[in-house]
């Protein structure tokens, strides 16, 4: 059953993953003596993501799309992020 990116069980997910990511590639890149960015871009594609892929990739137990619509509609402006400028104004007491 699909869940929700806001759901306990997704947070999870992705806490799981960044650290499991977090604390395998950095420690392999330590052992590597990764010095450049080329270095270890060449790493990632050439060793460390065909490993990681062999280790954890998985079938889905269902192929079919488990994407779901919408129940409710949705705007751009909801999602989006507003950056505004700061304006500096003195202390009057």
């Amino acid at each position: 059953m699909p869940q929700d990116c806001g759901s306990p069980q997704a947070k999870g997910r992705i806490e799981r993953l960044f650290g499991t990511l977090q604390d395998r590639l950095v420690k392999e890149m330590r052992l590597q003596q990764m010095a450049t960015l080329e270095q270890a871009n060449r790493f990632l594609e050439l060793t460390f993501w065909p490993s990681w892929q062999q280790r954890f990739a998985r079938q889905p137990a269902i192929a079919s799309d488990a994407h779901r619509a919408s129940s409710a509609p949705r705007t751009w402006r909801k999602f989006s992020a507003y950056a505004r400028r700061a304006r500096w104004r003195p202390i009057t007491p």
